[in-house]
C-alpha cells in the first residue's frame, strides 16, 4: 500500500505476481496466517492466476542422480562402480539379491557389496568385496540391526562390521561349516549352516557370545548331504526353516537344545522365500511355482495349519517375500511384479487367506523380466530389489490394501501434472507453487458415480494438459463402477490411466 492508498489488488495481475515471488511459499504462508489483509491478496491472486492463461513453460521434473519415475515410486541405481562381468561369470544372480529394513537403515547386498542406505535411498556406507571377504572366505549370508552388520562366510565365521563406519569389530567361529543364513532378534542371533545344523548365539552390544547347538526332535543335521535349501527366519518364538521343499516350524526354549513341537509341511514344491510375522508367529513361504502358502496357529497355540494358498497369475515363481504386522503381505516374482495382499478374520477370529483377500499387482517400476529378489516394507514404504540392481521406493496407505468391505472406488496414485519437485527428501509440497520454479500443480478429481464414459473423461482432460510428452509417466490405477446395458452395475478392476 502507498501514500495514496493504492491497494495492492488494485495493481494488475503480472504485478501482483512480481510483488509476491519475493515471498517464498513458506514465507508467504506465515504472512496469510498473522493477518487478514495478506490472507486476501494471496486468495484474490491465486483466484485470478487459475482463471486466465498462462505462457508459463512446462518443465521436466528435476530428479536426483540415480531416480526417475513418477511420484507413484522411485527407482534408485545401486549398481556398483566395479567391473561386474567376472561376478556373472560366477553366479547366476545379480543386482539385489537381499535386504534388510531395520530402523532408519536399509541394508542392500548389491552384487559383491553391502550398502547400507538411509529411507530416501541416499548412501551411508558401502562394505566392499575386500572388506567383506577379509576373514579369508567369502561371505555367504547377512542381517542386521540398527547398529551392526552380521555376515556369516562360507568358513563358518560370523563377522560382526559397524553399520555406518564399517569396521570391523569381531570375527566368531564355532566350526568349519559353511553359514547359510543368520537372523537377528533383539540379542538372539541364530544360524544354519548347509548341512543344516543350527547354532543359537547372543549378541551384547557388538560381541557375539555362542550359547547352545539346537536340533528339531526327531531331525538331526545330515552331514553327507550338502547344501539343501536352508532358509531361515525367527521372530524370536519360533523358527522357520526350510530344507528339500519341506518347511519346519519349532517353537524356542530359553534352556533347551532340543526344539520340541516341530509342525513339518513336507513336498509342497521348491521353497524360495520364507517370513515369520505378526503376533501370533504366523509363517509364509513363496515356492518355485508361483505359489504362496499361509501357516497360521491355532488360538491354543498347540498346532500350525495351512490357512490358504494364492498363485500368480502366470505361475511366475515367488523369489521374495515380507510381511508387516498381523495382516499385511508382499511378495516379489520373477517378472518383475509385486503382489500386495491382506489377511482377513472371520467371525470366530481365525485368520483366512483366500482369493477374497483381494490381492492385487502393485506398479513399481521394475523392468519386465527382471527378478524382484528382495522385498521389505514398513508402516508407509514399500522397498524393492531387482536382478538390475535397480532398488524401487514407494509410498502406500490403506487405500493399497483395501478394506473387506468392498468400495466403489480405489485410485492408488493421484494424477499429477506437471510433477511435483522432487528432493532426496520426498515432494516438496512448498515449493510446488506459483511463485517458485514449478509453477502449477493441476489434481484431476473425478467421482466415477457421475461419469457415464470413463475413457472419453480422460481424453478430455488428456485435451486438456496435453504435453509434448504426453502423460505417459503419470499412470495409476483405478476400480471403477461400470453400468452394463443391462442396466447391473459391477466393478471394473485394472482400469490404467495412461
Amino acid at each position: 500500500m502507498g501514500k495514496n492508498n493504492t491497494h495492492v489488488t488494485d495493481l494488475p495481475i503480472e504485478i501482483q505476481e512480481r510483488i509476491l515471488a519475493y515471498l517464498d511459499g513458506e514465507s508467504l504462508e506465515s504472512a496469510s496466517s498473522v493477518t487478514f489483509l495478506w490472507k486476501e491478496i494471496s486468495k484474490g491472486l491465486w483466484r485470478q492466476l487459475c482463471i486466465i492463461p498462462h505462457n508459463f513453460p512446462v518443465s521436466n521434473p528435476s530428479l536426483p542422480p540415480g531416480k526417475k519415475g513418477s511420484p507413484s515410486f522411485r527407482l534408485i541405481d545401486c549398481k556398483p562402480n566395479s567391473n561386474m562381468e567376472s561376478w556373472l561369470t560366477r553366479h547366476n544372480y545379480s543386482g539385489i539379491y537381499d535386504m534388510v529394513l531395520n530402523g532408519s537403515k536399509l541394508v542392500v547386498s548389491v552384487y559383491n557389496t553391502i550398502q547400507v542406505l538411509d529411507l530416501d535411498g541416499n548412501i551411508l556406507n558401502v562394505l566392499s568385496e575386500e572388506t567383506l571377504n577379509g576373514d579369508g572366505g567369502k561371505t555367504f549370508c547377512y542381517y542386521s540391526n540398527s547398529d551392526f552388520i552380521l555376515c556369516g562366510t562360507e568358513t563358518g565365521n560370523v563377522q560382526v562390521f559397524d553399520a555406518l563406519s564399517g569396521n570391523v569389530l569381531g570375527v566368531y567361529r564355532r566350526d568349519g561349516y559353511s553359514i547359510s543364513d543368520i537372523r537377528i532378534k533383539d540379542e538372539l542371533v541364530l544360524t544354519v549352516d548347509t548341512f543344516g545344523a543350527f547354532k543359537e548365539w547372543i549378541l551384547i552390544g557388538s560381541q557375539l557370545k555362542f550359547k547352545k547347538e539346537l536340533n528339531f526332535e526327531g531331525i538331526s543335521p545330515s552331514y553327507t548331504e550338502y547344501n539343501r535349501e536352508r532358509l531361515l527366519d525367527t521372530d524370536g518364538r519360533i523358527v522357520a526353516t526350510s530344507v528339500d521343499s519341506s518347511l519346519y516350524i519349532a517353537r524356542i526354549q530359553s534352556d533347551d537344545s532340543v526344539l520340541k513341537n516341530v509342525w513339518v509341511f513336507s513336498k509342497m514344491d521348491s521353497i524360495l522365500c520364507i517370513v515369520v510375522f505378526g503376533s501370533r508367529s504366523s509363517v509364509a513361504v513363496g515356492t518355485r511355482k508361483g505359489l504362496v502358502f499361509i501357516y497360521i496357529p491355532s488360538l491354543d497355540s498347540s498346532h500350525y495349519f495351512k490357512v490358504g494358498s494364492y498363485q500368480t497369475p502366470f505361475k511366475d515363481s515367488i523369489t521374495s517375500i515380507c510381511a508387516y504386522g498381523n495382516s499385511r503381505l508382499v511378495f516379489g516374482d520373477v517378472n518383475a511384479e509385486i503382489h500386495c495382499c491382506k489377511l482377513r478374520e472371520d467371525n470366530d477370529g481365525n485368520v483366512v487367506f483366500d482369493q477374497d483377500s483381494n490381492v492385487f499387482t502393485l506398479e513399481s517400476g521394475h523392468l519386465y523380466g527382471s527378478y524382484v529378489w528382495a522385498v521389505k516394507m514398513d508402516a508407509t514404504r514399500i522397498y524393492s530389489g531387482d536382478s538390475n540392481s535397480n532398488l524401487s521406493k514407494q509410498y502406500f496407505d490403506d487405500s493399497n490394501f483395501p478394506e473387506w468391505t468392498k468400495s466403489n472406488i480405489g485410485i492408488t496414485v493421484p494424477l499429477m501434472f506437471p510433477e511435483q519437485k522432487i528432493s532426496p527428501f520426498g515432494v516438496d509440497k512448498k515449493s510446488a507453487c506459483i511463485f517458485c520454479e514449478e509453477k502449477f500443480i493441476v489434481f484431476v478429481v473425478g467421482d466415477v458415480n457421475l461419469i457415464a464414459d470413463i475413457p472419453a473423461y480422460v481424453g478430455y482432460w488428456k485435451g486438456k494438459f496435453c504435453t509434448p510428452n504426453g502423460l505417459k509417466d503419470h499412470a495409476f490405477q483405478m476400480k471403477a463402477p461400470v453400468t452394463g446395458p443391462d442396466g447391473k452395475t459391477k466393478i471394473q478392476k485394472n482400469f490404467f490411466f495412461p
